[in-house]
């Protein structure tokens, strides 16, 4: 992934974490509409799953479960290590590895995800 996506993404998930939810989505588009290569748009869909799975609290995907971990740095590492050893059986799944890894790169940069910190302040239902 080139800096420039690399940038985008991290971008993007600022945002998204921030709660700028319509905001994200025309990122999205943006990069979209703005797409050079089958790369980018691939990259682009990868952040569409990303925007959906957050913004509908899917508990089985990879942004909630990472997220809601004790250790979420860790925990997304797990994840990546796990993606790496099947990529030989995970068809394209280049493109979702190299969003994630970006995110991971910088996850020192990311805000806390503002959906997850509200479920903890208010606490176990």
């Amino acid at each position: 992934m080139d800096e420039r996506l690399e940038k985008a993404v991290v971008k993007f998930v600022k945002t998204l974490f921030s709660g700028r939810y319509s905001d994200a989505e025309r990122m999205i588009e943006s990069l979209e509409s703005r797409a050079k290569s089958d790369s980018e748009l691939k990259v682009a869909r990868v952040l569409r799953g990303i925007h959906l799975s957050y913004t509908t609290d899917d508990a089985a995907s990879l942004v909630f479960r990472a997220f809601t971990a004790e250790d979420p740095k860790s925990e997304l590492e797990e994840y990546l290590k796990s993606m790496r050893e099947a990529n030989g059986t995970l068809e394209e799944a280049s493109e979702v590895m190299e969003v994630w890894e970006a995110i991971l790169r910088n996850f020192d940069k990311l805000p806390e995800p503002d959906r997850y910190r509200k479920r903890a302040e208010a606490g176990p239902s």
